[in-house]
């Protein structure tokens, strides 16, 4: 039997992710709350006695004068991936909610991992010619679960959309991400791991009497310079500050720092009986993670279904 969805308060939102293991700050109600051309709703997934067993963030874009929009669920939902019945138990009813609310077209990106690759994988790719891209380079390892959930997707009616294919709804987050292991490690461990020009790099802030603390609300306009001016030296498009009034007029920043934060998703257009499907957000040339750090690929990360 499929399981019912339904708005959620913030609070029932928030109660669950707390419950969970761990959640993508993607899948957080506070998320919507700095996209501001976007419409938040928090949906809950109730089984036949009324008990919460999913939840997840939907974010909304309004297609330009129609009252359509495209819903876009970041790193999300939090459901049972897992589940033999994933589509027509969890995600159809996902599906039929968002086309009642309007929306044309559906995105999300299934938070699991299909490939793994070791530092000196990607190292290895880098000095072969025939390795243009990530993956093209074997992997370390491969996730069978995940490609299971790729390929009952697919048989849904998902798909994956291609860089580029999104027609002017560009949501989503790469799809290949590096990831520093901590676990079991002192900090002389990991910085062991680091290359001599990243050590040489940590020194010299140190002398400079460089610290990193946690913030609060108040330094969020310092933290935007260091952000902005890490944006301009990278040469990469910086994401405006949420509102004006929170990150105050530029100063020269004080700290040369920065730092920036990614993730995946998944497409399906609710027409017929609402399909799922899954798209890619961007493909990764072999650019080589610190030593001691993996590069991991979301399985069929994005998905859009016609």
């Amino acid at each position: 039997m499929a399981l019912r969805v339904q708005s959620i308060s913030r609070d029932e939102h928030l109660a669950f992710v707390a419950a969970r293991p761990s959640a993508s700050h993607m899948q957080v109600p506070s998320w919507g709350d700095v996209k501001p051309d976007w419409r938040a709703e928090s949906l809950g997934w109730f089984d036949e006695e009324g008990r919460p067993v999913g939840a997840g963030l939907v974010l909304y874009r309004p297609l330009p004068k129609l009252k359509k929009y495209l819903a876009y669920l970041p790193e999300g939902p939090l459901v049972d991936w897992h589940a033999p019945d994933l589509c027509e138990r969890w995600l159809e009813p996902l599906l039929a909610h968002l086309k009642r609310q309007g929306a044309f077209s559906v995105k999300m990106g299934p938070p699991v991992v299909v490939r793994r690759w070791s530092t000196e994988a990607v190292k290895a790719a880098i000095a072969d010619p025939a390795a243009r891209r990530l993956r093209d380079a074997e992997p370390t390892s491969t996730e069978q679960g995940a490609l299971d959930i790729a390929e009952r997707l697919r048989r849904a009616g998902w798909r994956q959309t291609e860089p580029g294919g999104e027609e002017g709804f560009a949501a989503g987050q790469p799809r290949y991400v590096c990831q520093v292991p901590f676990a079991g490690r002192s900090l002389d461990d990991i910085q062991r791991g680091l290359n001599q020009q990243w050590r040489r790099n940590i020194k010299k802030a140190e002398k400079a009497g460089v610290k990193v603390v946690r913030g609060g609300y108040e330094d969020l306009p310092a933290f935007y310079d260091l952000y902005a001016e890490t944006a301009e030296r990278d040469r990469f498009i910086p994401r405006p500050c949420p509102t004006s009034s929170a990150c105050g007029p530029r100063s020269p920043p004080s700290i040369p720092t920065g730092c920036g934060s990614t993730s995946p998703t998944t497409t399906a257009t609710p027409s017929r009986p609402p399909p799922c499907s899954p798209s890619a957000t961007t493909s990764g040339t072999p650019t080589a993670p610190p030593p001691a750090t993996s590069a991991r690929s979301s399985p069929t990360t994005p998905c859009s279904g016609a």
